[in-house]
């Protein structure tokens, strides 16, 4: 009888393995047919669009004279103010007579310098660039549209030189103009 013990004891933990094995994957197939969907959870981020004027800006007066400044507001408006006047130079004339010294003038003109940096961490393009200035004595000479400026992460971005040249006579009492830069994430 000690064998016959043995054998239905065996026999039944076999029979309940057998089920549970059966019972699990019946609910693993059922489970895996009933939840046909996937799902994927993330976190995506860009970046940022961060485009400066670099502090390197000066105004350089190629003919006349003034006291013109540039300053920053802060990283993203420059601003342009001062006197400037144009330039008298000194004419001779000599004849067996008389000597006759004249003052004669021309306009002030002058560059203003600056460079474009993107500090931000994805590139930049140029897409725009508008000058409004009812005079016309500001004339923006650096047409750069479509330029892409890279972050300067690393040291690896480029740099975008401008230039806006001012001239201005004894007929203008002040110049006021307003340059705007539009940039977009290149496409």
């Amino acid at each position: 009888m000690v064998r016959k013990i043995r054998r239905d004891g065996f026999i039944g933990k076999n029979i309940l393995i057998a089920c549970v094995i059966i019972a699990l994957s019946t609910a693993g197939i059922s489970y895996a047919y009933w939840n046909s969907g996937m799902n994927i959870t993330a976190l995506v981020s860009t970046g940022d669009l961060d485009v400066q004027f670099d502090p390197n800006t000066e105004y350089e007066v190629v003919n006349g004279s003034g006291n013109l400044s540039v300053t920053f507001q802060d990283s993203k408006t420059l601003l342009v103010e001062g006197t400037i006047e144009e330039a008298v130079k000194e004419v001779t004339e000599e004849s067996e007579e008389m000597t006759i010294i004249r003052p004669e003038y021309s306009d002030h003109y002058g560059v203003l310098k600056f460079k474009i940096v993107n500090k931000g961490g994805v590139p930049a393009e140029l897409v725009d660039s508008i000058l409004e200035n009812a005079d016309g004595n500001v004339i923006n000479c650096s047409d750069s549209k479509n330029t892409i400026l890279f972050p300067q992460e690393d040291n690896r971005g480029n740099r975008m030189n401008q230039e806006i040249q001012i001239s201005a006579g004894a007929d203008k009492d002040t110049i006021d103009f307003n340059a705007e830069y539009t940039f977009n994430q290149p496409k």
